[in-house]
């Protein structure tokens, strides 16, 4: 039962409402009772994928907020599709997020290379 609660919880992180994902994000940074650790280590790879699959801008701009509260994001932390993800929903915040995403987009140190096959193709994230 707890495991279908996280996802129902997780799910909520992508909502329209504020209200709701603020929620979400309160259950997701809280430790469960007996613990000392909050949920968001436990379920971050979920966390992830829900954003990448149903993440609107409001949505990655709160998840940048949260995840990196708790040291859950950076190049070295986060897949690399949500990095993408977040960058471009920053870029169109513009203001201080814009310039956050300009840092992040130079800070690209971690992001994957691909094997060198001989081919001259590339691919681009």
């Amino acid at each position: 039962m707890p495991s279908l609660y996280a996802h129902a919880v997780i799910r909520d992180l992508t909502s329209s409402h504020t209200e709701t994902r603020m929620a979400a994000w309160e259950w997701l940074t809280s430790p469960p009772p007996g613990s000392e650790q909050e949920r968001i280590y436990q379920w971050q790879p979920v966390v992830e994928d829900q954003l990448l699959a149903h993440g609107e801008d409001a949505a990655l701009l709160d998840a940048v907020a949260v995840l990196e509260a708790q040291g859950c994001f950076g190049w070295e932390q986060s897949q690399p599709a949500l990095m993408h993800r977040v960058i471009a929903a920053l870029s169109r915040a513009g203001g201080d997020h814009a310039i956050a995403a300009a840092a992040l987009q130079s800070n690209n140190l971690a992001l994957p290379q691909l094997p060198s096959t001989g081919d001259k193709e590339t691919m681009h994230p």
